[in-house]
C-alpha cells in the first residue's frame, strides 16, 4: 500500500485552511474544509492530476463550508465523464443544524447566505474507508 500524502491551501479572506489527503500513486482526493474556493480547488488539484474523491467537513462555520457546492459540482463532472459515483459531502451529525442555518454558520451575516446538506452525517467514533484511507471520527 502507499504512503499517506497531504498538502494544503489558505483560502478566502479568513485564510481558512483547506486540506487535501491522498495515497502516493492515486489520483483521489479527500478535501478537507473547501473554504469558498471550490472551483479553485479542483482546478489546482487538475494541475496536479488529482481530483476529489469526498469532501469532509471539520465543522460548519461558513469560512469552511462555503466552497462545497462549487467543488462537489466540479468534481461531480470530472466523476462523470470517467464513469465514477458521484462525490459525497460527509459532516459530523452534530454539525447538521449549523450547516443548514444560514444564522448558525454565520453565513447570513457576511452577506452570502451558504447551506450545505451532507450526503452523510458522521458519528463520534465512527470508521469508514474512503478511496483506500482509513479515518476515525472524534467528535
Amino acid at each position: 500500500m502507499s504512503n499517506i500524502r497531504i498538502g494544503h491551501m489558505t483560502l478566502g479572506i479568513y485564510q481558512t485552511n483547506c486540506y487535501f489527503v491522498y495515497r502516493e500513486n492515486s489520483d483521489k482526493v479527500l478535501v478537507f474544509d473547501p473554504a469558498d474556493h471550490g472551483e479553485k480547488i479542483e482546478e489546482a488539484l487538475g494541475q496536479h492530476g488529482l481530483h476529489t474523491a469526498a469532501i469532509l467537513l471539520t465543522h460548519g462555520h461558513f469560512d469552511h463550508i462555503g466552497g462545497c457546492e462549487e467543488l462537489k459540482a466540479a468534481a461531480d463532472a470530472y466523476a462523470g465523464d470517467h464513469g465514477e459515483n458521484p462525490v459525497k459531502i460527509y459532516a459530523g451529525e452534530a454539525e447538521k443544524k449549523f450547516l443548514l442555518d444560514t444564522k448558525s454558520n454565520l453565513s447570513k451575516d457576511m452577506g452570502r447566505p451558504v447551506t450545505v446538506t451532507a450526503d452523510v452525517y458522521l458519528k463520534d467514533g465512527e470508521e469508514l474507508d474512503l478511496d483506500g484511507i482509513r479515518i476515525k471520527v472524534l467528535a
